[in-house]
């Protein structure tokens, strides 16, 4: 009796499985070109807009401070990978916090801006059916805090999460994780 009952609860398991697994949307050529043309574009804005600062001038840009914040869903929590770098009153290494918090401590700990390079980048649209693609970033980033110089140089490991939209016209990061750092 036991052994028929476990048969047919495996039973019921497997077949719940099955049933969702045919459910999963098929996208079309066009919706996966979409979707990768939208991504590429909110990676690149990513790469350029989080050092905060324009080209070739000095100092926190409120313009790049916008167009960094806006490709953030409101209140996103990300990674604090300033985290090598001593601050005085920073009570918590390694933290997770708001993009918003996070944009106010770059700007208060190194109001000429940050150098930020992308060592390595892989996109993974394995989950895109569910509107949902990952971006694996390894960054180096460094700045100038009053008197002292901030350099990460292990390169932390981050993803960057992004919710596109049912069209994959638009997407917004709604979380960065910390993998490796």
């Amino acid at each position: 009796m036991a052994k028929k009952f476990s048969l047919y609860f495996l039973f019921i398991l497997l077949s719940q499985n099955f049933v969702k697994a045919q459910e999963k949307r098929i996208l079309t050529l066009e919706e996966k070109q979409t979707a990768a043309v939208t991504v590429y574009s909110i990676f690149s804005q990513f790469v350029v807009t989080s050092k905060l600062q324009k080209q070739g001038l000095n100092g926190i840009s409120e313009q790049q401070e916008r167009l960094f914040l806006e490709l953030f869903e409101p209140n996103a929590i990300v990674w604090d990978d300033l985290t090598p770098f001593d601050f005085p009153d920073k009570t918590e290494k390694n933290s997770k916090k708001t993009v918003e918090k996070l944009v106010a401590d770059y700007k208060k700990y190194f109001p000429g801006g940050l150098i930020v390079r992308i060592l390595k980048s892989n996109i993974n649209f394995d989950n895109l059916a569910d509107n949902d693609v990952r971006i694996v970033i390894q960054r180096n980033i460094s700045g100038k805090y009053p008197g002292k110089y901030f350099i990460t140089n292990e390169g932390a490991v981050l993803e960057l999460v992004i919710k596109m939209s049912e069209d994959f016209t638009k997407g917004k990061i709604t979380e960065i994780i910390k993998i490796v750092g």
